[in-house]
């Protein structure tokens, strides 16, 4: 049985992050060039619809030597471009930051989080390691430096989760996407633990269900997963990933007709 994976959607691919590694909780719904772990599961929220604000990072740069004008100008572009999508104009203002400040946490990261947006991932990873070696507790890198990881090498990712877990032990998001990644690997009760935790501190939450469940591929769970996705679609109605699980899932407990009523999700995403 072919298995969907439903993208978990809830906290934190960040938006413009502060100094201290605050960041506002944008979420992108659209662009996700690393967002999916199979099929597609981005630091969350990373695809719910953008409904908040990009905070602007009103510590950042503090210690520039340069006008503050000419530095306040280039956050407020910065963030301006990023809460609108327009990734190539955020990278070249943050690259003007970098330019007067080459030592900020919070510009390599916000740096890295155009780029990955971009589908630039290689230079997206040099920037989050810059950010990590500057401030080792530096949370917002991390989240997407596991993302990044998890495209080429699955054990190093869920390292690297495990790493965000260490300064943030109750991001369900990273129990989630280690449980994805360990099922990919095929340790599969280590995975349903990893679920099991994400719930305990994101009770509910029909998306993390469903990939247990669908992990788990036990037939009996599949009206259960069925549920999920329709708990799902309530709060996000056009997901492309949870319709096509919707679909998937259809298919798999016999209900053709419904699922052909759904010509965009009747195929699962690839793996």
């Amino acid at each position: 049985m072919v298995t969907p994976v439903l993208p978990i959607r809830g906290t934190e691919l960040m938006g413009a992050v502060t100094e201290d590694g605050a960041d506002s909780g944008q979420s992108e719904s659209d662009h996700q060039p690393l967002a999916g772990i199979a099929p597609g599961l981005p630091l969350m929220p990373t695809d719910e619809a953008s409904k908040n604000s990009i905070e602007s990072f009103a510590t950042l740069l503090p210690q520039s030597r340069k006008a503050p004008t000419e530095i306040d100008q280039l956050k407020g572009l910065a963030i301006a471009k990023l809460s609108a999508r327009e990734y190539p104009a955020a990278i070249d203002a943050l690259r003007r930051v970098l330019n007067l400040n080459p030592d900020s946490p919070a510009a390599h990261g916000n740096l890295a989080l155009a780029l990955w947006r971009s589908k630039a991932a290689a230079q997206a990873e040099v920037h989050c390691r810059r950010a990590i070696a500057l401030n080792p507790k530096y949370v917002p890198a991390y989240r997407i430096f596991a993302e990044l990881l998890r495209q080429r090498d699955a054990p190093v990712a869920i390292a690297s989760y495990r790493q965000l877990l260490a300064l943030d032990p109750e991001n369900f998001m990273a129990h989630n996407n280690i449980g994805l990644l360990l099922g990919k690997l095929g340790r599969r009760g280590e995975a349903d633990a990893a679920f099991t935790r994400a719930l305990g501190i994101s009770p509910g939450n029909p998306e993390i269900r469903f990939n247990q469940l669908m992990m788990r591929q036990n037939e009996s769970g599949l009206t259960e997963a069925i549920e999920c996705c329709r708990r799902s679609l309530d709060v996000r109605p056009d997901s492309p990933d949870v319709l096509t699980n919707l679909g998937v899932v259809l298919q798999f407990a016999g209900h053709l007709e419904e699922a052909m009523a759904r010509p965009s999700c009747c195929m699962p995403s690839k793996v």
